[in-house]
């Protein structure tokens, strides 16, 4: 069986036919392997199956999106404009509302979810939000609220590639990471090292590793684990393009998602706090159940698929 290509930069790659539907699909998808592949000689040739003058509902609507700050992606965006210009269906954000201070500090603690895993729930550096904190597994899982079966079925797919690559990883195979990576294994393998080297100096000997579940952030997808280290726990974090790995961060705690205090309402008089996932539409609510003028004792995560009460731990 001939050996596969190790990724873009393999020498043994000498020419490549890159077929794409539209136009600019090789600058959004693919135009890093390619320029990759023609820095070491290989020849590569474009095949376009469309003018791209096809897609546009309007013929004189050009949208141009660009980020300048990593807290948003245009990409995820995109689908958002498109729909408003066009006037179709777009899921809308929940509308915020100042809030006092001090009730948002009386909701900050820790509250345990019926499995026994937590959220923490603090204030956020602008004190104008909450930030909400998963940690566990089931709280993963909860704060991405209801996915639509192909959001689940990619999500399952990336914890359990994730699941593989650090165990071979922690066996000191550096292969599925390269193919995470689509880089050479050595390369890959020295890529390891070098970013686990500071916290095996700092924590001791990895023992172990567990998938917590995976998580979206201003429109950027993320897996995330847990590892065990002789003197204390390491998040990472690894940032998805497609189906392979883009970014690696080294964390104390996942990020947390910005709750925006909500209006009550006659109609809705318990939407206290929500979410807005901007990749998917996805919005996840907090109900705080609390006396007037006191700390809450619970709270409450309502997606589309439900309902989780959670009680305070703290």
């Amino acid at each position: 069986m001939p050996k596969l290509f190790a990724g873009p930069e393999d020498r043994r790659i000498k020419r490549a036919l890159c077929i794409v539907a539209h136009p600019d699909d090789i600058e959004f998808y693919c135009a890093g392997a390619l320029l990759l592949m023609a820095r070491h000689g290989a020849a590569v040739d474009f095949v376009l199956a469309t003018s791209g003058d096809k897609g546009a509902r309007d013929a004189g609507v050009v949208i141009v999106l660009s980020s300048n700050s990593t807290d948003y992606s245009a990409i995820a965006v995109g689908p958002h404009v498109e729909a408003r210009v066009f006037g179709l269906p777009d899921p809308e954000p929940p509308a915020g509302t100042p809030a006092d201070p001090a009730l948002l500090a009386r909701r900050a603690g820790l509250y345990t979810l019926p499995s026994g895993d937590q959220l923490r729930v603090s204030v956020a550096p602008a004190g104008d939000r909450l930030a909400v904190t998963a940690l566990g597994k089931d709280a993963f899982a909860l704060l991405l609220g209801d996915q639509d079966e192909e959001e689940r079925e990619i999500g399952v797919q990336r914890r359990q590639k994730i699941a593989e690559m650090l165990t071979a990883l922690q066996a000191g195979n550096a292969g599925p990471l390269a193919a995470l990576r689509s880089e050479p294994r050595p390369k890959a393998e020295a890529e390891a090292k070098a970013a686990f080297a500071p916290w095996q100096a700092r924590l001791g000997t990895w023992r172990g590793a567990e998938v917590l579940g995976n998580g979206s952030y201003g429109g950027h997808p993320y897996t995330y684990a847990r590892l065990t280290l002789e003197r204390g726990p390491k998040i990472v974090e690894y940032g998805w393009s497609g189906m392979g790995i883009e970014t690696t961060r080294f964390l104390d705690a996942a990020p947390a998602l910005l709750c925006v205090p909500q209006a009550p309402a006659s109609d809705h008089p318990d939407r206290d706090c929500a979410y807005f996932d901007v990749r998917t539409g996805t919005v996840v609510r907090l109900t705080f159940e609390e006396p007037a003028g006191g700390s809450p004792a619970a709270l409450v995560v309502k997606t589309a698929a439900g309902e989780v009460r959670a009680r305070r731990a703290g």
